[in-house]
């Protein structure tokens, strides 16, 4: 009431704790703080990134004073274990789609007892059950603790018309040795709440928002004796966003999607203590399907993503800062605009032009190129070239990659980026697109600036752009590309066959050509990219190639059609020189990348046979080849598995 804050002076108190600061958007909370000047004013909250629009960081003069993370906690002891269950056994007739779209609309008895079944199932040793269940709608929540009681298991429908006071009774009842089982609702129960006996949550929703998942595991993460562990059952239906489950469970904010399919990919494992994460293998593959249809590059996410770290940070982030923070990759941004300038500039207050397009298609090349780090040649002659313009010797340029990224490249690895760097690699219709622009001239063993080069770096805005380019790439190089072999490959790092003929030293860009491989006789390389599951709808009968691994070090592959054993290029590939490599993708809804498998190595080939759409046959070879080292059990499982193909339901 404003008669009791106004009869307090502004400097009334020394110390403010607010809890649940992230509700101090509220004009309510405004109007306190405006008012009241304490000299230490602290806020404490577990949700502090709101989907609201409020910065709540504002409110501390962007001052963060300590933060951690569910999995920080839980590694510290100071939460108890969960066991997560994702599952998506409610058949109901045995007709999928209709279990898939009505999955939410608890309205029969039938539904109602798969659901205690279930619950019974994966209970594990919890004692009595004192629970939340999360629903989609008021009247479902109704619904269902009507059918529960009915079936002896006391339940209770808490809505928004329910007064606090009936709330806290149903509260102590839930806590109370012969009270309430479980208690049902839409959102109420999602925070504020304070029950650590809870040992159960139930969600019966899709999951909209990784804060609102993590706010509603945190309701049963509360230590309280006697309770080992809170057991979490997630009935997973056919939602275009259970993406946001591996990004709940597992903290990873980045929206890299190889990550999240590593994250799902390792379960348990990548969860710190003894919680444990487990899918079964429709939920499994619904995530998976969820991932690869995602768009992370979408304007309306990036823009969110954006707004959150300059609200954490009171400026304008650069792309370091994203990684700095753990937050939406870095990368995703250049995917969306080319480079990061264009992506500010289309969702800022419109400003003075700082750049000129030519500015920008440069942008859009070192976005590119250096970015993503899967080489340090590149990234390394331009931080040599920003410190001296002028020129250096490549001795002293082979003496500072070794020195700095450890670099023991072959003399094909430096002519390779060289090549880049001096607009010598790409196809005219790239080169168009990144200005035409060499960025270093050679003179004798010394390389230096042109004179282009210089004149950009003169302009103070584009030079700050590219070098957080710069900073990103180094990050990327050092933390995911050292281990590299001598052909600049990381095993089970992911590259567009663009990346591939760039890192093998292949003198210009002829990754439009490869398609499945592509033998190079002057280099003795032949890489070969395999797409494990093909959709026969989009491709001809001829092209639906019988790919496949018989064991983790087993593989068997076709040749294209119209070969034979006798055909140049079959005995080019049989050859023990040629150097064969391995690079895989699910299937085409993972874009572009294939991971690196490895070198293959020719055991036996057999004359086969493959019919057009009309019948007609064409010879082709099948070799039956050894893959080294042989595959982790994870990434085969994950490859093997035949996708799902879901037509998402609407939530």
């Amino acid at each position: 009431k404003d008669e009791v804050l106004y009869s307090f002076p502004p400097t009334w108190f020394d110390y403010i704790i607010i809890d649940e600061v992230h509700r101090g958007g509220a004009a309510t909370y405004k109007k306190v703080l405006k008012h009241l000047n304490p000299s230490f004013l602290l806020g404490m909250t577990a949700t502090p990134y709101r989907t609201d629009g409020q910065d709540i960081f504002a409110l501390f003069d962007h001052s963060l004073a300590c933060e951690i993370t569910l999995n920080q906690a839980l590694e510290s002891n100071l939460l108890a274990p969960f066991h997560y269950f994702g599952i998506s056994e409610l058949t109901i007739g045995g007709t999928r789609r209709e279990e898939l779209r009505d999955f939410s609309r608890i309205e029969s008895e039938e539904r109602t007892k798969k659901i205690v079944q279930m619950v019974r199932r994966y209970s594990l040793s919890n004692p009595r059950p004192r629970g939340l269940i999360f629903t989609s709608r008021t009247q479902e929540a109704k619904a269902l603790a009507n059918d529960l009681n009915a079936m002896g298991i006391n339940s209770l429908a808490l809505t928004a018309e329910d007064s606090q006071q009936a709330r806290e009774d149903a509260f102590a009842s839930l806590e109370a040795e012969e009270g309430l089982a479980y208690l049902i609702s839409v959102d109420i129960l999602s925070e504020g709440i304070d029950i650590p006996s809870l040992n159960q949550i139930i969600m019966l929703r899709p999951t909209e928002s990784a804060i609102v998942f993590v706010q509603q595991l945190g309701r049963g993460l509360r230590k309280f004796p006697g309770k080992e562990f809170l057991t979490v059952i997630d009935f997973i239906g056919n939602w275009k966003n259970n993406y946001l489950i591996p990004i709940a469970l597992f903290g990873d904010s980045t929206y890299r999607k190889d990550s999240l399919r590593k994250l799902m990919r390792r379960g348990s494992a990548a969860i710190s203590g003894p919680s444990t994460v487990s899918f079964d293998p429709i939920a499994r593959q619904q995530i998976f399907s969820a991932i690869d249809r995602a768009s992370f590059s979408s304007k309306r996410l990036l823009k969110e993503a954006y707004l959150a770290v300059k609200g954490r940070l009171g400026r304008t982030p650069t792309l370091m800062d994203f990684i700095a923070l753990g937050a939406i990759s870095p990368l995703l941004f250049l995917e969306n605009a080319g480079n990061y300038y264009s992506f500010k500039a289309s969702v800022e207050t419109p400003s003075v032009i700082f750049i000129q397009p030519e500015h920008i298609k440069s942008l859009n090349f070192f976005g590119q190129v250096l970015a993503r780090g899967i080489r340090a040649q590149e990234i390394l002659l331009i931080e040599l070239l920003l410190a001296f313009p002028s020129g250096i010797v490549m001795e002293k340029i082979v003496q500072e990659g070794e020195a700095r990224y450890g670099i023991k490249g072959s003399q094909r690895s430096w002519e390779s980026a060289l090549r880049i760097l001096s607009n010598g690699f790409f196809k005219e219709a790239m080169r168009n697109k990144f200005g035409q622009i060499s960025y270093l001239e050679q003179d004798g063993r010394a390389i230096r600036t042109t004179a282009q080069f210089q004149h950009f770096l003169r302009n103070h805005t584009y030079r700050a752009e590219l070098e957080d380019l710069l900073a990103v790439g180094r990050h990327h190089y050092l933390s995911e590309f050292t281990e590299h072999d001598e052909n600049e490959l990381v095993l089970y790092q992911k590259y567009t066959r663009r990346d591939v003929v760039r890192l093998l030293g292949w003198s210009g860009d002829d990754s439009s050509t490869v398609y499945g491989y592509r033998v190079n006789h002057e280099l003795q390389q032949c890489p070969i990219f395999v797409t494990y599951h093909k959709d026969s709808e989009k491709i001809s009968a001829l092209t639906d190639y019988r790919d496949r691994f018989l064991s983790a070090d087993t593989f068997i592959w076709e040749t294209k059609h119209g070969r034979t054993t006798q055909s140049k290029e079959v005995m080019a590939v049989t050859s023990p020189k040629m150097r064969k490599l391995l690079f895989v993708k699910k299937s085409d809804d993972e874009g572009s990348l294939f991971y690196y498998l490895g070198e293959l190595e020719f055991k036996r080939q057999a004359m086969s046979t493959k019919s057009d759409e009309n019948g007609k046959k064409s010879p082709v070879v099948m070799m039956l080849l050894n893959l080294h080292p042989p595959l982790p059990e994870e990434l085969l499982r994950y490859l093997s598995e035949e996708p799902i193909v879901w037509d998402f339901e609407p939530a």
